[in-house]
């Protein structure tokens, strides 16, 4: 996942303080790119993250266990078992408020725009699919209310956690995107990035969902996926 829709980093604070910049994200198989905006599927710093974060949270492993001062008591005293942690489940479609008017405007202007990408490119039409839009509309509606900007969703959630349990069975890839205002706006970003442009015009994916949705500060957050 990268984020680099201007190649230029922005001057506002980042996602937990959106302005209406140029923002975007990406995750697809095997795409990256290399430099400030950090490497394989993830992003350091204000742009966001793929799988997981990285920077100043830094990473940690358990160094070895102090020796006791004192000898163990032969008789261990009793213990009460820890209870077993539940194995992580995939979790359930959520319940996606209907897209407004305004935020239908924009899917149906965005969909339409990366079509006109793709024909360009030699790319067959991609075909609105309800099962990707719910997932995109999920994660977008997601974003908007904890002010999260990122491919890890509700749960933990991945992009093909999301797809599959809206439904969809072979998701390809995910562009996000905030604080543009209009569909020309966002598709002009992704399509200046790399790694999103690559999952637009990859012919190999045939259907799509768009999700926006409106923070209640006024901010729209956009989920795109694909599928094959």
């Amino acid at each position: 996942m990268i984020a680099s829709p201007a190649e230029a980093a922005p001057a506002k604070p980042g996602p937990t303080q959106p302005d209406y910049g140029q923002y975007g994200s990406w995750y697809g198989s095997g795409n990256y790119e290399s430099g400030r905006y950090g490497s394989g599927n993830y992003d350091s710093g204000r742009y966001g993250s793929g799988n997981y974060d990285s920077g100043r949270y830094g990473s940690w492993n358990p160094g070895p266990g102090q020796r006791p001062s004192r000898p163990a008591p032969t008789t261990p005293a009793p213990t009460t078992p820890a209870p077993s942690k539940p194995a992580p489940t995939t979790p359930a479609p959520g319940n996606t408020t209907p897209a407004k008017s305004t935020e239908q405007a924009l899917q149906d202007e965005v969909n339409r725009l990366i079509n006109v990408e793709r024909g360009k490119n030699g790319c067959s039409a991609l075909t609105v699919n309800d099962q990707l839009t719910k997932a995109a509309r999920d994660h977008s509606a997601w974003m908007a209310q904890t002010g999260t900007f990122s491919h890890t969703g509700s749960g933990g959630s991945s992009f093909v956690d999301r797809a599959k349990a809206a439904g969809y069975a072979q998701p390809s890839a995910e562009n996000i995107a905030y604080g543009y205002r209009t569909a020309s706006e966002v598709v002009n970003g992704w399509m200046n990035s790399p790694g999103h442009r690559t999952n637009i015009v990859n012919c190999k994916s045939k259907t799509v969902g768009v999700g926006v949705v409106f923070k209640a500060d006024g901010t729209p957050y956009y989920t795109q996926d694909f599928g094959y």
